[in-house]
C-alpha cells in the first residue's frame, strides 16, 4: 500500500503536479506521478473534490508502479550464475540496482556498499535513523551517506575498523572482511578453540565452510567480492534475510513470500497468511505451486586450492613421487574436468618416465591411488589432456600430480606448478547445461571477464632428485687382535666393519659372513657403542647352506646406513660348549667375499627403494655395493684376524710378589720373580672338566752387576714350595733367558681349575756381582702375540697352545735395585 508522507498540489490545475511518495519497498524512494496523467477532462471543480480525486488517482498510479517494479527482475541477472541469489535480495527490497534496470553482478562492491546491504538484510531497515555519524578517524570533511550506517554497525559490534581507526568505506571489500561483518551481523555462533587462530578470519571461515559458502564464492581471503557474490554469500550463509520494513496498516507487496533458497522467519507484519500468494520466477502470481516452471540452471563454477606441502621429498629415482597437490570442487552443478596444464619451475621434466594425475587413496596407500590421466611433456609444459573427471557439486576432492623419477647420476631439483600464464590452464564444462566453464581468476587477481574458475596457488613442492646411492664396506681401521675364544661363551669382538653410504640412505638387507666354524652357533652384529645386537647371523639363514658361512637378512633392512655417514659394526661369536659340539683347536677368521656371485652384502636405497647393483669393477659410483674399498674400484675381500677356539682359557697373568719395586737385590738362593696365573670360568666338561695346564714358561731375567750360579734356577707353585721344577738358563748374568719346560710331566702341580688361579715363583742362587748399581728383574715377554709364540705354552685338556690372550704383550716382575 502506498502511504502519503507528503502531498503538495499547486493552485494552478492546468499544470503538472509533483507528488512525492515512498516505494512499497523503500521509505525514502521518490516516485513522480504526472497529475495530467491521472486527471483529465475536468475543468473547474471545487478544491475539496479535487483533493480527494487526486489522492485516489495518485494511490492507484503509485501502487501500479510499485507492483510493476517488484515483478520485474534485473535485466542482467536472469541468466547469471548468481541470478537466483540476487533475486532473493531484490524481492525483499534489499537491492534496487541501477536506473538502467541492471544490477551489474560482476562489479566489485565497496565496504560501505556491502555494509549498507548487510544492514538492510539483517534489520530490514528497522534501525535506520539519526545517530552518531563521526566514529572513525577518516570521517572528516563533507558528510558521506554511509557514515551513519557505519557508526550504528560499529555500536552493534558488526565492524571495528582498521588498526589506525579508519573505516575506508570506498575500499573494495574482501571475502574475509565480508564474512566477518556477515557472521557478526547475524550473530552466528563462532567455534570455540583453546588455541588462538592462525589468521584473524579463521573462525569466520569455519562458520562459512559449515554452511557451504565456498561452493558459491571464492575461498581466497583477499578476493575482492563482487555484487553477485555478495548475494550468494548472504543466501548461502543461512542467516534470516529480512524484508525492508513497511509502516503499519500498509498492504503487503507480492514479493513478501518469494521463492528463495533461504526463507525469512515470520515475525510481526511479515507473517504470511494461511494460503499466501507467491510470485513464480517467471512472473506468474499464484496461491499454489509454480507448476510447469523449471528453475534456470546456474552456470557451473570451479574452485581450486593448491596445497602447500613444504620442501617436498628426496628421492634417488622412484615411482609415484608427488609433485603437486590441490583440492578441487565444483559449484552450482556437477562439472567435468577435461584439461589441466602445468609449467616446469625447476629441473628437467625429461628426468621422469611418467607423469600422472591421481586421486589419492584415503589410507595413503599409493598403490591404491586412482589414476585419472597421464601427462604429456612438451618442452617446459606438462599437459593432461582428454581428461574426463567428474566433479560432484559441493564435494571437494584432493588430487595430485605424481611422477616416476628415473635414477640419475647427478643431483637436481624438480618442481612444477599451474601454468598460470595461459588463459585456459584449467578447462571444464558443466554436466547439466554442457556449457564451458571459462575465465580463470588466479590468486585474487582482477578479472577482465566473468571468471568462473578460481585458483589459489601455494609454494611449489620441490622434489630433490639425488644421484644413485652406493655402499662401501671395509674392515675398520681399528682392527681387533687375535683372540682365544672360549667354548660355551660369547666372544670378544672378532671383526670390526665400517659401512658408509653415498648419495642416499642405504638399507642393508643381507650380510653373508664366511670363515666360521661348527663350534660357532651364531654371530652377533652390534653397532659400535651399542649393548644389544641389531641382528643375528646364522648358518640356517643362508641359501644355499654353506659350511662356516653365516647370514643375517631382513627384507626391511637389518641396518640403515645414513647418507655420507659411517656405521661401525662389531661382530662377536656365540660359541657352543664342548658338550654341544664345540671343538678346541678350531680356528676362526671371519671374511666378506669379494665375489659378486653369491655376494657378501645386499642392499637397497632407502629413498629410491632400488636394489643396489654389485660392483662391476669400474671406478664409477653408480648405485653399487663395494667390498673392501672406500672408493669405487674392484672388490677386495675382507679378511679378519685368526682366532683359536679353546675349552679352557688363561684369563690373566700378573705380578704377585710381596716385594715392591725398588727393593734391594736379594742374596743367596732367592725369589727372582713371582707371578699369578688366573683361569676363566666355563662349562666345558666333555670327558671331564677342562683345566689350564702350564707346560712351558720362558722368562727374561735382567741381571745388571748381578750373577747367578749355573743350573740354579727352579720354578715352583707357591702352594707347595717343596716340589720344584728345574729350569735352564742361557747365561749367568746380563740378559738371561730362563726356560722351564715339561712342566706338565713333572711332579710339580701347574694346573688351574676353571675360575681359579695359581702363583708360580722363579728362584735362583745369586753370587757376588760386580761393583756399581745392581738391577734384577724377571719378565714374561711376547705373551699375547699369536704370530710370535713360545714364552707361555699351555694345554686346555684337549689342545696345546703357545700364546695367551690376556690383552698384554709382556708381564714384568718386581724390579730390585741397589
Amino acid at each position: 500500500m502506498c502511504v502519503f508522507l507528503f502531498l503538495k498540489i499547486k493552485q494552478r490545475t492546468n499544470t503538472e503536479q509533483n507528488i512525492y511518495m515512498p516505494s512499497p519497498k523503500r521509505k525514502s524512494t521518490r516516485y513522480e506521478c504526472s497529475l495530467s496523467a491521472c486527471v483529465t477532462g475536468w475543468e473547474r471543480v471545487r478544491v475539496r473534490f479535487m483533493h480527494r480525486l487526486l489522492r485516489t488517482c495518485v494511490l492507484v498510479a503509485c501502487l501500479a508502479v510499485a507492483l510493476t517494479a517488484s515483478a520485474e527482475a534485473f535485466r542482467d541477472t536472469p541468466r547469471h550464475e548468481y541470478g537466483p541469489q540476487v533475486e532473493v535480495l531484490r524481492e525483499r527490497g534489499i537491492v534496487r540496482g541501477y536506473p538502467d534496470g541492471r544490477f551489474r553482478p560482476d562489479h566489485t562492491i565497496t565496504r560501505a556498499e556491502f555494509l549498507k546491504i548487510l544492514t538492510l538484510a539483517v534489520t530490514g531497515g528497522a534501525e535506520e535513523g539519526p545517530g552518531e555519524e563521526v566514529c572513525f578517524t577518516d570521517f572528516r570533511g563533507p558528510p558521506q551517506w554511509y557514515w551513519g550506517i557505519a557508526c550504528r554497525a560499529k555500536e552493534r559490534g558488526i565492524i571495528s575498523g582498521y588498526a589506525d581507526g579508519t573505516f575506508r568505506g570506498g575500499k573494495p571489500v574482501t571475502t574475509a572482511e565480508a564474512l566477518k561483518m556477515s557472521v557478526r551481523g547475524w550473530q552466528l555462533p563462532l567455534p570455540i578453540s583453546v588455541e588462538p587462530p592462525r589468521h584473524w578470519y579463521d573462525p569466520y571461515y569455519v562458520v562459512a565452510e559449515k554452511q557451504g559458502v565456498f561452493v558459491a564464492i571464492p575461498h581466497y581471503a583477499g578476493h575482492l567480492l563482487t555484487r553477485g557474490e555478495t548475494a550468494a554469500l548472504f543466501v548461502a550463509l543461512g542467516g534470516n534475510i529480512a524484508s525492508v520494513s513497511l509502516p503499519a496498516g500498509s498492504s503487503p507487496s507480492l514479493s513478501e513470500s518469494s521463492l528463495s533458497p533461504v526463507a525469512p522467519e515470520a515475525k510481526g507484519d511479515e507473517s504470511s497468511a494461511s494460503s499466501p500468494r507467491i510470485r513464480c520466477p517467471d512472473g506468474r502470481v499464484t496461491s499454489g505451486a509454480c507448476e510447469g516452471y523449471k528453475d534456470p540452471v546456474a552456470r557451473g563454477v570451479i574452485r581450486i586450492e593448491q596445497v602447500s606441502s613444504g620442501s617436498g621429498e628426496t628421492t634417488v629415482g622412484g615411482d609415484n613421487m608427488p609433485l603437486v597437490a590441490f583440492d578441487i570442487v565444483a559449484g552450482n552443478q556437477d562439472a567435468l574436468l577435461t584439461s589441466l596444464t602445468f609449467r616446469r619451475i625447476r629441473g628437467d621434466l625429461g628426468a621422469t618416465n611418467r607423469f600422472r594425475l591421481v586421486l589419492p587413496d584415503g589410507n595413503r596407500n599409493r598403490e591404491l591411488d586412482l589414476v585419472l590421466g597421464d601427462g604429456v611433456v612438451q618442452g617446459d609444459t606438462l599437459l593432461f589432456r582428454d581428461l574426463s573427471v567428474r566433479l560432484a557439486q559441493g564435494m571437494p576432492q584432493r588430487m595430485e600430480v605424481r611422477a616416476d623419477v628415473r635414477p640419475v647420476n647427478t643431483e637436481g631439483v624438480l618442481a612444477i606448478g599451474f601454468a598460470t600464464d595461459l588463459p585456459d590452464y584449467v578447462q571444464a564444462h558443466g554436466t547439466v547445461d554442457h556449457r564451458d566453464i571459462t575465465g580463470i581468476q588466479t590468486n585474487g587477481a582482477p578479472c577482465t571477464v566473468v571468471c568462473r574458475i578460481t585458483v589459489t596457488t601455494a609454494p611449489e613442492r620441490s622434489l630433490t632428485v639425488r644421484s644413485l646411492g652406493s655402499l662401501f664396506v671395509t674392515q675398520n681401521a681399528q682392527t681387533v687382535p687375535s683372540r682365544q675364544i672360549l667354548l660355551g661363551t660369547r666372544s670378544d669382538p672378532l671383526l670390526r666393519l665400517t659401512f658408509r653410504a653415498a648419495a642416499e640412505d642405504v638399507l642393508v638387507t643381507s650380510l653373508q659372513i664366511g670363515g666360521g666354524t661348527e663350534s660357532i652357533s651364531a654371530l652377533e652384529l652390534t653397532r659400535d657403542g651399542g649393548t644389544q645386537p641389531f641382528a643375528i647371523a646364522r648358518v640356517s639363514q643362508c641359501s644355499p647352506l654353506l659350511s662356516g658361512v653365516f647370514c643375517a637378512l631382513a627384507s626391511d633392512g637389518i641396518l640403515r646406513v645414513p647418507r655420507d655417514q659411517e656405521i661401525v659394526v662389531i661382530i662377536r661369536a656365540l660359541l657352543k660348549a664342548d658338550t654341544e659340539g664345540g671343538r678346541s683347536g678350531d680356528t676362526v677368521s671371519l671374511t666378506l667375499t669379494s665375489a659378486t656371485d653369491g655376494p657378501a652384502v645386499l642392499a637397497r636405497g632407502a629413498s629410491s627403494q632400488k636394489t643396489l647393483a654389485q660392483n662391476n669393477g669400474d671406478t664409477v659410483n653408480d648405485g653399487e655395493v663395494f667390498i673392501g674399498l672406500a672408493v669405487p674400484g674392484g672388490n677386495i675381500p675382507v679378511v679378519g684376524p685368526v682366532h683359536d677356539a679353546v675349552a679352557a682359557k688363561i684369563l690373566s697373568v700378573s705380578k704377585n710378589s710381596v716385594d715392591a719395586d725398588g727393593a734391594s737385590v736379594p742374596a743367596g738362593m732367592a725369589t727372582v720373580g713371582q707371578f699369578r696365573f688366573a683361569a676363566a670360568a666355563h662349562r666345558n666338561t666333555s670327558q671331564g672338566t677342562k683345566r689350564v695346564a702350564l707346560t712351558k714358561l720362558v722368562f727374561t731375567v735382567s741381571a745388571v752387576n748381578v750373577s747367578f750360579l749355573s743350573d740354579s734356577f727352579v720354578l715352583y707353585n707357591t702352594a707347595d714350595s717343596s716340589r720344584q721344577a728345574a729350569c735352564q738358563e742361557s747365561s749367568t748374568t746380563g740378559q738371561i733367558l730362563v726356560t722351564c719346560s715339561n712342566l706338565g710331566t713333572g711332579a710339580v702341580p701347574f694346573t688351574i681349575d676353571p675360575g681359579g688361579s695359581i702363583d708360580v715363583a722363579l728362584r735362583g742362587q745369586l753370587t757376588a756381582g760386580s761393583t756399581g748399581t745392581r738391577l734384577l728383574q724377571a719378565t714374561l715377554g711376547n705373551v699375547g702375540d699369536r704370530a710370535n709364540p713360545g714364552t707361555i705354552e699351555w694345554e686346555d685338556g684337549v689342545y696345546p697352545f703357545q700364546w695367551v690372550d690376556i690383552g698384554e704383550s709382556q708381564v714384568r716382575g718386581t724390579l730390585y735395585r741397589n
